[in-house]
């Protein structure tokens, strides 16, 4: 074992970048939070309104300088790690009561 992370709730989506340098954890009580995996330290945490958003899955790119995000509610986020602020924001169409964003 290298590291130990953990959340006080129900972990809902685990994401590394490339080089397993930032490593992204979201519970299920809307705590998220971006890490830096060499020093453990918090980088950033996502910054929105919404009381509570459920990230389903996500995705580091362009080195980890970006994460995208799917909540369970039809939208895909992309956000700026090192500031955690929200640059695009697309919102997907269901087609019936069980679509879900992967």
């Amino acid at each position: 074992m290298i590291s130990s992370f953990s959340r006080p709730q129900q972990i809902t989506s685990v994401s590394f970048d490339d080089a397993n340098r930032r490593l992204f954890i979201a519970d299920a009580l809307d705590n998220n939070v971006i890490i830096d995996t060499q020093t453990t330290q918090s980088v950033s945490h996502l910054d929105y309104l919404e009381r509570y958003r459920y990230f389903r899955q996500a995705l580091f790119v362009n080195h980890g300088k970006n994460l995208i995000t799917a909540t369970s509610k039809q939208s895909v986020i992309y956000w700026d790690t090192s500031s955690g602020k929200e640059l695009f924001h697309w919102d997907i169409t269901a087609y019936n009561a069980g679509t879900t964003v992967f």
